[in-house]
């Protein structure tokens, strides 16, 4: 397996075992409302939010040639992550704005973010990784130790 297949599928183990995983940020744009935009520049010349979101598993992974699919919803939750906009944000408020007004905010990390993802739900009651193919990985234990775990960090080579 490559250096990334390696560290996926060690995400994929911390996720299926009830643990937190943490991940390398993409960064992204989200809209948020002119008066939320106002708020959080208010805060600092280089803003920071967290994030949160949940959603389905995208597909398949392929990990060493095998389609493996996780059960449940991906939790993710990002701290610390910087806003670096600001400027364009600034000039856009100054254009009489409704509050509710959407502006994208980019979002990028730098050394002080963390982002961790958890699978919720469904894979509670069911924590076993499914395969495509015939056989079926076998099962994992979880633990529920509540949001006080610590994310276990997966650093792939490239994401």
């Amino acid at each position: 397996m490559d250096p990334r297949e390696q560290a996926l599928l060690q995400f994929t183990n911390l996720l299926v075992r009830g643990e937190h995983a943490a991940w390398p940020w993409p960064g992204c744009l989200i809209a948020m409302p002119a008066d939320s935009v106002r708020a959080l520049l208010s805060t600092s010349a280089v803003p920071r939010m967290g994030v949160t979101g949940k959603g389905t598993v995208p597909g398949a992974l392929v990990i060493a040639g095998r389609e493996l699919t996780l059960p449940g919803q991906l939790q993710m939750r990002a701290e610390n992550v910087v806003v670096t906009n600001p400027l364009h944000l600034h000039r856009a408020l100054e254009h009489h704005l409704s509050p509710d007004a959407p502006l994208q905010v980019r979002l990028e990390a730098d050394g002080r973010t963390t982002v961790t993802f958890e699978l919720v739900e469904s894979a509670r009651t069911d924590p076993r990784l499914h395969s495509t193919e015939s056989s079926r990985a076998p099962h994992a234990s979880t633990s529920d130790a509540g949001s006080s775990r610590r994310a276990r960090r997966v650093t792939p080579d490239r994401y």
